[in-house]
């Protein structure tokens, strides 16, 4: 297989497993976990720990700022920073090994899979329970559009939620015959509960859980 071919295969790889993250990002971490550089020569920890402390040095004037440890993790260096006056002020950072590429934030492929399956159970779950939302996205009032909003990224956004959710911006008066009088509303088993809920009182307030 040439390289072209490798590098197709790694690029879908990388999208449709981290979904809506950072696509350049992610799979320029990706190439390099998997041993291949296409930006250039593979530096030392010590002139990629350098190159990071001038840029957050830049970034933070008149922040005291050294190199704490550099290490090689999964085909990455990991930078270990000191960032403040105060003992135990770090700042962890992952670079290629080129020093072209950095991001303050890894994550763990298997533990986010399994994130994403249980999420996609849990709100099947509420679906399978009956929980309903009813929100707003298209009138006037903003803090309801807002408040809707959050309430639909609590819960991952509308493509994960089913049948769940409610709009009622095109007949607010069908809406207020369901006895809604504000939005959003969670209706559950016969109650509504008005205000935008987290998945903790998801949790308890129905037979649902995240943790599988």
């Amino acid at each position: 297989m040439n390289t072209s071919e490798t590098d197709d295969k790694m690029k879908k790889g990388v999208g449709l497993t981290l979904l809506g993250i950072l696509i350049g990002l992610a799979l320029g971490l990706f190439l390099a976990t998997a041993g291949f550089n296409p930006l250039g020569d593979e530096a030392s920890p010590e002139e990629v720990s350098d190159k990071i402390l001038e840029v957050y040095s830049l970034d933070n004037p008149g922040v005291p700022i050294s190199v704490m440890s550099v290490e090689e993790t999964n085909g990455l260096y990991k930078v270990r920073l000191s960032t403040g006056e105060e003992e135990g002020t770090y700042q962890t950072v992952y670079a290629t090994k080129d020093g072209e590429m950095i991001t303050q934030a890894m994550i763990n492929l298997g533990d986010y899979h399994t994130m994403l399956e249980n999420r996609a159970s849990f709100l099947e779950c509420l679906d399978d329970e009956g929980v309903e939302i009813y929100g707003a996205l298209q009138v006037m009032e903003q803090h309801v559009v807002q408040a809707t909003a959050l309430q639909i990224q609590v819960l991952g956004g509308l493509e994960y939620m089913g049948g769940m959710y409610i709009d009622c911006s095109d007949d607010l008066e069908a809406c207020a015959a369901e006895g809604i009088e504000a939005l959003p509303s969670v209706v559950y088993q016969g109650e509504i509960y008005p205000g935008v809920m987290n998945l903790e009182w998801f949790e308890e307030t129905t037979d649902c859980s995240l943790e599988q």
